[in-house]
């Protein structure tokens, strides 16, 4: 079976995503096979790729944010004995997605998403101190955060102020080497 470049691109891009989702938080329980783990992979993969193709098109906030929940709760309902405390938080998952959504349109694969991966360097940009991602549980909380990133950025798109600000944050770090 012959893979594609933008097959190959994708399923790359999607490993990214959850390392830089999962790398800072415990998501398995103790003892978990590599198996396992293994296969949820595959199985996400699949799932948000069927997501994905909305994006082609404007997606809603809601909708979005409803993706977001709607793969936590399939995540949770197949793979729960794997999870540390057979649960995954809406901060991983958004993290997942966002950065996934982020990285496909910047390949022109989707049009711009609503929302940026909230992680430490975006909260730590706008100031908001007190919210640790990786601890995000509910998607009430998630909306809470967004809410206070968007009163904070002014009028532009989430998608497009974290992207300058990550290139200002690389100039930044390029002129202190």
């Amino acid at each position: 079976m012959r893979v594609s470049k933008v097959e190959f691109l994708k399923s790359d891009l999607f490993m990214n995503s959850w390392s830089a989702a999962v790398q800072h938080n415990k998501v398995y329980a103790d003892g978990v096979k590599e198996r396992e783990k293994y296969d949820l992979l595959i199985d996400i993969e699949e799932y948000v790729n069927k997501l994905s193709k909305q994006y082609k098109h404007f997606v809603s906030e809601d909708d979005h944010i409803d993706n977001i929940e709607n793969i936590k709760n399939y995540i949770e309902e197949k793979y729960s004995r794997i999870l540390y405390e057979n649960i995954i938080r809406v901060g991983t998952v958004q993290k997942f997605f966002n950065l996934l959504l982020k990285y496909y349109w910047s390949c022109s694969f989707i049009s711009e998403p609503p929302h940026c991966p909230v992680d430490r360097i975006v909260l730590q940009t706008i100031k908001i101190n007190n919210i640790n991602w990786t601890e995000i549980e509910s998607i009430n909380d998630y909306k809470s955060v967004i809410k206070q990133i968007k009163e904070r950025i002014g009028g532009k798109t989430l998608s497009q102020w974290e992207l300058n600000a990550w290139k200002r944050r690389r100039l930044t770090t390029a002129s202190t080497l």
